[in-house]
């Protein structure tokens, strides 16, 4: 084949017609001026804490780091704030375990409050686009909001306070990730 053709064969690179032009970041192969994200840096601290003398610290920072990196995500990128809440769902009992293991057991862990939290941090974005929230979209929010409200009145009147509103948080902060996803 040769380079004047335009056609190209199996594992033949196309012809190029003068320089290639990479970014100036990308010359080295890494992107120059970009930081290591802040979920991974996270990720890395609280993993090298869980097994190390300083897991019993992790056990109380965990959901309180986690809650600020959630809502500085939601604030510079929607998408890795999604991201970010949906694997604290899938990894907090892992990290809770590993935590456990290297310090004393906590029955209830407040590490297992850290995806609860991260979802919660939707709600300050729901409260600033209000007028989305009467749009036809979220139509279908509206039973599951219904009757989440209606479960805590009962909850209130035939359990304690503790009770009512641990199941309401439980059961309310997934339905305002969803609603945040959604938008």
């Amino acid at each position: 084949m040769t380079p004047s053709t335009d056609r190209v064969g199996l594992g033949e690179a196309p012809a190029v017609r003068g320089r290639v032009r990479m970014p100036a970041g990308m010359r080295s192969g890494m992107p120059s001026g970009r930081a290591v994200p802040m979920e991974v840096v996270a990720a890395c601290v609280t993993l090298l804490l869980c097994f190390s003398p300083g897991a019993r610290l992790v056990q109380y920072l965990y959901t309180p780091a986690c809650a600020a990196i959630a809502y500085a995500l939601m604030r510079r990128s929607p998408s890795r704030y999604a991201a970010f809440t949906l694997y604290l769902w899938f990894f907090s009992p892992f990290v809770r375990r590993v935590a456990d293991l290297h310090a004393s057991f906590l029955d209830p862990s407040p590490m297992l409050l850290a995806p609860l939290v991260a979802s919660g941090v939707s709600i300050v974005w729901l409260f600033r686009k209000r007028a989305v929230l009467t749009s036809r979209a979220f139509l279908p929010f509206s039973l599951p909001v219904l009757g989440i409200g209606y479960g805590f009145a009962v909850g209130l009147l035939e359990s304690p306070l503790r009770a009512a509103v641990q199941d309401l948080v439980l059961w309310f902060s997934p339905l305002l990730f969803g609603a945040y996803c959604c938008a």
